[in-house]
């Protein structure tokens, strides 16, 4: 349940995504996301994570431990030291052990009933860490962001591999069960990100979308849709941003001229910046070349054939490859494909 937002030059292209759920938020939209061909950023509520690092002090295992041993590579069984019987357990629980003990050696259960039922129920609630303490917060904040970022199954939560992990670094900590995740903590990520998604897509001046119908393994029915739109760039932003950033650095009275292309909003931001401005002179000669290819027909069927040339071989498995060998042959360093990125 989470927001992926793609970024590629002026046009950001917003996708909402969630997972089934009983929510009637008309922008709430059922979809998975696909693996993006752009610079992609996975956004929660939180821009990073950091673990702060605290003295870990282990909880007191229980009193059957005492009659079992754990097994070499298997943290799911564990041996009893009094039969060699292995004994299945369920996660970090004693129940299956305390059953064997019962029900196989009687006289050892009797002993350990005793001690057990002498000791103070308080003692083992004051190890556990509450579900609403800072640290377990923090701990279930960084679990769910494991599950969001690695786009991983919430049955994860149920894994004895990780509840192994969480008891052996921090057994004060209980992890919480998987419809704890579903309705608390990725419900409230995915309503802060959606509302940080909704407030972006009201400052867009216009949106164009784009959306598709797909199906699931298990035979349901999604519809992902995608919201494009593009930044509004105006002279007064980019100049309150050039300012931002040179007071950050603590450069402003130190700039004597300000460089950029030579279009209207650029021309513009140069006068308000009030620091000076000039023309790239590089892209003003670039401007120059194109205008001048552009009239000579000759150069323009040329430049088409070329790309055509070079397109066709660099998607063509069998072109390339006769390509490649004819370079072999005579010696020569395999170059690759440029294309003009001009018309």
């Amino acid at each position: 349940i989470f927001f992926w937002i793609m970024s590629n030059s002026d046009v950001n292209n917003s996708r909402l995504t969630s997972m089934n759920t009983n929510s009637s938020s008309s922008s709430i939209i059922n979809s998975t996301p696909t693996s993006p061909s752009t610079s992609s950023i996975c956004s929660t509520s939180t821009s990073s994570l950091s673990i702060t690092p605290r003295r870990i002090v282990k909880a007191k295992r229980s009193l059957v431990w005492r009659y079992f041993k754990d097994m070499k590579d298997d943290v799911l069984n564990v041996e009893c030291v009094l039969c060699s019987s292995v004994i299945t357990r369920k996660s970090t629980s004693t129940s299956n052990l305390l059953h064997h003990i019962q029900t196989q050696h009687n006289v050892e259960y009797q002993h350990l009933n005793k001690v057990m039922k002498s000791q103070t129920q308080t003692s083992d609630s004051t190890t556990r860490l509450p579900l609403t303490s800072d640290r377990s917060i923090h701990l279930t904040k960084l679990i769910a962001d494991l599950i969001i970022y690695n786009f991983l199954p919430l049955s994860i939560v149920e894994s004895p591999h990780l509840q192994a992990i969480l008891a052996e670094t921090e057994p004060s900590y209980i992890i919480p069960r998987r419809k704890y995740f579903t309705n608390n903590v990725l419900q409230e990520m995915y309503n802060e990100v959606q509302q940080k998604a909704y407030e972006e897509l009201q400052q867009a001046p216009g949106i164009c979308l784009t959306t598709d119908i797909w199906t699931s393994q298990a035979n349901q029915a999604y519809m992902t849709i995608t919201a494009h739109f593009i930044e509004n760039r105006t002279a007064e932003r980019i100049v309150e941003r050039l300012e931002s950033i040179c007071d950050k650095w603590s450069i402003s009275d130190k700039i004597i001229c300000l460089v950029s292309d030579t279009c209207p909003t650029m021309r513009k931001v140069g006068v308000e910046f009030g620091k000076g401005w000039i023309g790239c002179t590089d892209y003003l000669v670039n401007l120059s070349v194109n205008d001048i290819i552009r009239k000579q027909d000759e150069v323009i069927n040329m430049l088409s054939t070329i790309r055509y040339i070079v397109t066709y071989t660099r998607d063509s498995h069998l072109a390339n490859e006769m390509l490649n060998k004819y370079q072999r042959s005579f010696g020569k360093k395999i170059p690759n494909f440029i294309s003009s990125l001009t018309v």
